[in-house]
């Protein structure tokens, strides 16, 4: 077997792997060169056509960009402060329910039977109360001296029994007993009158009689001191013919009067039921006009609420009021139309107008209701005449009747002349007419006055005490025609005792009832007054707790009961949610919450929804910190903006580059499908097929053709437009924004559309969101694609064309370009797709892209994090575009 020679195979290898790769870098490099070699003369031959832009005017705007969920704005559990049985269910889910609406009750007996005795009792301390403060009247002193004169009665009754029962009576001392018995049965007679003429009724004929008593002596004495007058003065001509349209008028009266009678009592015709019924309809539809008209104006009311708040902060009080607002709250909202900001001014306006609109429907309901109720009257009566109403039209005839031959007699007084009877007899009359009204007076206040329950209270303990004095006198006569025992001297020590200590209670009552109630006494009662005031207090709680009322304007989500279940209280019943008012909770990072202030605005779109962008705002920035696993977090709140609020953060969501549509009516004059809208989409689309249809040289794109037109710079080599292509000026305004926003220079971070209409979809709980706000807005300033700006030697250059040679083009070509030239720029912030122009180029100039090769291109000398090198202004801008 050979032996193997191991160093020298390893010498041997290692001799030829140099020489291996150094062949394989020789035979990389030939190729490379030949590569270049053949492909030189196609690189030197390609015609180079630089791009030409234009600089435009424009803002760039600062974005972020967070992620988030959607929640309802206000979700409420409901229950009852109190356990119990349901008695009934008002809502479903699904239903919308406004704060105060009732939604379920449980059964109330025993707390209603609690507040009514707490009203009772409330009551009862307030009487007391004020008895204790008002002055006494004399039926109470009246009352107290005849409680003190019965007090000393019965004791000088109990001494003389007494003194009777130790030494027999003798004739004279019966004879005074039997008398004082007849005198307890006289006064007992008369109390027992007094309560019945303080408690008896009054009769409802009688104060009626009473009350056209006292009106028929007004007219009685007014016509006799005018007749008097008459008779003494001789009638005028003025007076004649005041007779004269008094015949008249009393003959006027007297013919609708039979004639309102005669159509209560005779029966309607078909004819005439049918006009009333037809008349109630009728009257029913302005109701029902007036009705919806009402519900309209709420709505805008609110809505006008809503857009002030939105937009203002600094009356925080009209935020704060109810609808309708206070004439304090309107006449603020008037004191803002002058001397105040456009938009102050213009929502101040609306508010107001909205309320007078209310008001206007409010009054337009009521005048429909009150025609509508006398029309379904006049329908009741023709079915089923109120008897009290023929009742009332009869009397009405009699006394027109009396009125127009009291007129006739009138007018035949003044044209005859007046003798001394005839005055005697009128002086007469006048002085009986006035004591008639003085006793109608009279008598119809005594009528209205009725009986004070205090005078019912001390006839009521008159009639006691005189029967009490009674039964004593009667006892007493008794006793003096009966021998005395132990018992009965016992008896009448005990009575004299009593009747002391009576004599001593009266005598104090009344020296308190002249001398007035303490201060204690009063001090005392009004804590018994507040007390039962606490317990009724209680009592109205306790009925609030067997009911749930809504607590915001929301839409029912759940219902959890049904009626007849029991349930505790604190127990869910009922969940609220507000639909239509949707808010996005955010979590920001440590550097992401000091770009976010409160009102900033911005677009929301949803993975669930696509296609919709909606206009939010930030309304709450919670800087509590949330702290998982180390990482700070911060809550905050974003609204989703209603439609009629995002019209006022317009420009804002303009900035993001969303389209915000106007919101209009449906049709309007001249703007229909036929109108000019159609004839401008029309023309648009006849222009993008010509300019579809061109045939474009290599290296020249559409989009430069389009820039050329908006520009109204030459068009691009080798492009050549139809002869029936022509476009104004007032269409190349229109086209060049559209063109700066589609190539960026107008373009926000966000894009799309808003979504404005009251019918939009709005996202519901849990679905998640991405968010992005707009935290400022730079100044207007010249704008230019970072492609086209260079860094030579630290200063910033954009290249713009030079004059050309004044050559028109010909057979041989077109007019040949001198070239090009530098224009050195200062610059500013970027979105990372524009840059500011601070100076060295204005607005319309257009500038070369791809013809500087020098220096390093703009985009390669930002600094990481959004800065810029030399020149630029310091600060990132999130890399969101704007215009």
């Amino acid at each position: 077997m050979q032996e193997v020679d191991i160093d020298a195979l390893v010498r041997g290898r290692r001799g030829r792997r140099p020489r291996m790769i150094l062949v394989l870098l020789l035979v990389v490099a030939a190729v490379s060169v030949l590569a270049w070699y053949f492909t030189r003369s196609e690189e030197e031959q390609a015609a180079f056509e630089p791009q030409r832009i234009t600089a435009t005017s424009g803002q760039l705007t600062t974005t972020v960009e967070l992620s988030g969920s959607a929640t309802a704005a206000q979700t409420a559990s409901l229950s009852f402060a109190a356990g119990g049985e349901i008695d009934s269910v008002e809502a479903e889910v699904g239903d919308e329910v406004q704060a105060g609406d009732i939604l379920a009750r449980l059964k109330d007996e025993d707390a209603q039977r609690s507040l009514e005795t707490a009203e009772v009792q409330l009551e009862l301390a307030v009487l007391k109360l004020e008895e204790l403060q008002e002055s006494p009247t004399a039926a109470q002193i009246a009352a107290a001296e005849r409680a003190l004169a019965n007090a000393e009665a019965q004791l000088f009754s109990a001494a003389l029994r007494l003194e009777q029962i130790h030494d027999p009576p003798d004739q004279s001392v019966i004879d005074a007993a039997e008398q004082s018995v007849a005198n307890a049965l006289t006064q007992v007679s008369n109390a027992e009158q007094a309560l019945t003429d303080l408690t008896a009724d009054v009769n409802p004929g009688d104060l009626a009689q009473a009350q056209q008593q006292v009106a028929n002596a007004v007219v009685q004495l007014s016509n006799a001191e005018q007749a008097l007058t008459n008779l003494g003065e001789g009638p005028s001509d003025n007076q004649i013919a005041s007779a004269e349209q008094a015949v008249a008028n009393a003959a006027a009266q007297l013919s609708s009067a039979e004639q309102t009678l005669a159509a209560l009592t005779e029966r309607p015709s078909v004819a005439d039921f049918e006009s009333a019924r037809a008349a109630a309809i009728q009257a029913r539809v302005p109701v029902n006009q007036a009705e919806s008209t009402l519900e309209r104006s709420e709505e805008a009311l609110e809505d006008a609420q809503e857009r002030f708040c939105d937009d203002i902060t600094i009356l925080p009080e009209i935020c704060a009021s109810s609808l309708p607002l206070s004439d304090a709250d309107i006449e603020t909202l008037r004191s803002k139309f002058e001397n105040s900001g456009s938009t102050l001014e213009r929502r101040s306006r609306d508010l107001v107008g909205a309320q007078e609109a209310w008001q206007e429907a409010i009054d337009s309901l009521d005048a429909a209701s009150a025609s509508l109720l006398a029309a379904e009257a006049r329908l009741s009566d023709l079915n089923e005449p109120d008897p009290e109403r023929i009742e009332q039209a009869t009397e009405a005839v009699t006394a027109a009747r009396a009125a127009r031959r009291a007129a006739d007699a009138g007018l035949e007084d003044l044209l005859t002349p007046a003798s001394e009877a005839d005055i005697f007899q009128a002086e007469q009359s006048v002085a009986a007419a006035r004591a008639g009204l003085t006793s109608a007076e009279e008598r119809l206040r005594e009528l209205l006055d009725g009986a004070d329950p205090n005078d019912i209270y001390q006839a009521q303990q008159a009639l006691t005490a005189a029967r009490e004095q009674r039964d004593a006198a009667q006892a007493q006569m008794r006793e003096l025609l009966e021998p005395p025992t132990e018992d009965d001297i016992q008896e009448a020590e005990l009575a004299l005792a009593s009747a002391q200590s009576a004599w001593d209670e009266a005598q104090a009552n009344y020296d308190q009832l002249i001398a007035g109630p303490t201060a204690t006494a009063i001090a005392q009662q009004e804590q018994n007054v507040r007390l039962a005031e606490i317990t009724y207090e209680q009592a109205l709680d306790a009925m609030d707790d067997l009911l749930i009322t809504a607590t915001f304007d929301g839409t029912v989500e759940a219902v959890n009961v049904s009626v007849g279940d029991r349930i505790s209280a604190g127990a869910t019943v009922f969940v609220v949610s507000t639909r239509d008012q949707i808010v996005v909770n955010l979590t920001v990072t440590e550097a992401e919450i000091f770009d976010l202030r409160e009102l900033q605005v911005g677009v929301a779109s949803f993975d669930a929804i696509e296609g919709a962008q909606y206009p939010v705002r930030i309304t709450t920035i919670n800087r509590v910190p949330n702290v998982d696993q180390g990482v700070v977090t911060y809550a905050v709140e974003a609204t989703v903006l209603a439609p009629l609020a995002i019209q006022a953060v317009r420009d804002d969501l303009e900035a993001l580059g969303v389209t915000v549509p106007e919101r209009q009516p449906a049709a309007q004059d001249g703007q229909g499908a036929g109108g000019q809208g159609a004839g401008l989409s029309d023309r648009a689309r006849r222009f993008g097929a010509m300019l579809q249809s061109l045939d474009l040289p290599e290296g020249t794109s559409l989009l430069q053709v389009v820039q050329a037109i908006a520009n109204d710079d030459p068009l691009p080599e080798g492009v050549e437009l139809p002869e029936e292509f022509d476009i104004t000026d007032a269409e190349r305004a229109q086209l060049r924004p559209l063109l700066a926003r589609f190539t960026g220079s107008g373009g926000g971070a966000a894009g799309g559309t808003a979504a404005v209409d009251n019918d939009r979809q709005l996202p519901i709980d849990g679905m998640s969101a991405t968010v992005t706000v707009l935290t400022a807005v730079r100044d207007e300033a010249v704008l230019i694609s970072t492609s086209a700006v260079r860094q030579i030697d630290g200063a910033f250059y954009v290249a713009v064309p030079t004059e050309d040679d004044g050559s028109d083009d010909g057979e041989d070509g077109p007019a040949v370009q001198l070239g090009w030239e530098r224009l050195e720029v200062q610059i500013g912030e970027s979105d990372g797709t524009n840059v500011e122009i601070l100076s060295g180029l204005e607005e319309g100039v257009t500038v070369l892209v791809g013809v500087d090769s020098e220096g390093v291109a703009y985009s390669a000398t930002q600094l990481p994090g959004g800065g810029t090198g030399a020149g630029a202004l310091p600060g990132p801008l999130g890399g969101r575009g704007g215009g």
